[in-house]
């Protein structure tokens, strides 16, 4: 998921990321795309926090607002679509774009769910980019510290 501009500075595993930068919250994908969704996040300007389950991620949700949210349909704790329903049936984060990241290359598999965009894996950095600009959230430099 990704997060709105919080004061002060959002840790993001061992680096500190200027608190202009849009914040990501990633609900769990295989180990190698998740490297990849990471990188490509972080290396337009996004400091990215990670869910390991469809339970973190909703409890992260909950505690503040974010600017867009990615998600996976396999998670390890329910199904993605058990999550998107969480997600939507939350107060917070209503308008939050959801991009789902997926194997599954059907679209139809979220219709009826308010998201964004779908993107299948394996993940395309430009198609990321692109959805999340026309969500309003174009990529930004990164301050380094």
């Amino acid at each position: 998921m990704l997060g709105g501009a919080t004061a002060g500075r959002a840790l993001t595993g061992s680096r500190a990321v200027a608190s202009h930068a849009w914040s990501a919250l990633a609900t769990r994908v295989a180990t190698r795309d998740q490297l990849q969704l990471v990188a490509a996040l972080e290396s337009a300007g996004y400091a990215v926090e990670l869910a390991a389950s469809g339970s973190e991620a909703i409890e992260r949700w909950r505690s503040r607002p974010y600017d867009a949210a990615t998600i996976d349909l396999l998670l390890p704790d329910m199904s993605g679509l058990e999550l998107l329903s969480a997600l939507r049936g939350e107060l917070a984060n209503r308008t939050t774009p959801i991009i789902v990241i997926t194997v599954v290359p059907d679209a139809r598999l979220v219709a009826g769910f308010p998201v964004h965009d779908v993107l299948h894996k394996p993940l395309d950095r430009e198609r990321l980019l692109a959805s999340l600009a026309r969500a309003g959230l174009p990529a930004r430099q990164r301050e380094r510290t």
